[in-house]
């Protein structure tokens, strides 16, 4: 799922991505993370305020067959946390 879908879920319901990490003691800029790259915790406070599973948000987080998270994670993954940026 793209990360502005989860984004629009998360505000539809709580309002503010912030709300979610204090419902659910992450620190702040952790939600937000996560959309990024992977991050366990914040996978799943996010799955669980939208009532999914962590492997239907981010699929390629996790294997397809048995639904576990994988790890280590693809590089990929990690890709748009190190984009350069031109000026």
């Amino acid at each position: 799922m793209h990360a502005e879908q989860i984004k629009a879920m998360i505000r539809m319901r709580y309002g503010t991505l912030q709300a979610v990490e204090i419902a659910h003691s992450l620190p702040k800029g952790a939600i937000a993370n996560c959309l990024r790259a992977p991050n366990k915790a914040a996978e799943r406070a996010v799955a669980r305020a939208l009532d999914m599973r962590p492997e239907v948000l981010w699929p390629e987080r996790y294997d397809a067959k048995t639904g576990k998270r994988l790890r280590p994670q693809p590089p990929r993954n990690y890709a748009a946390r190190f984009v350069e940026r031109t000026a």
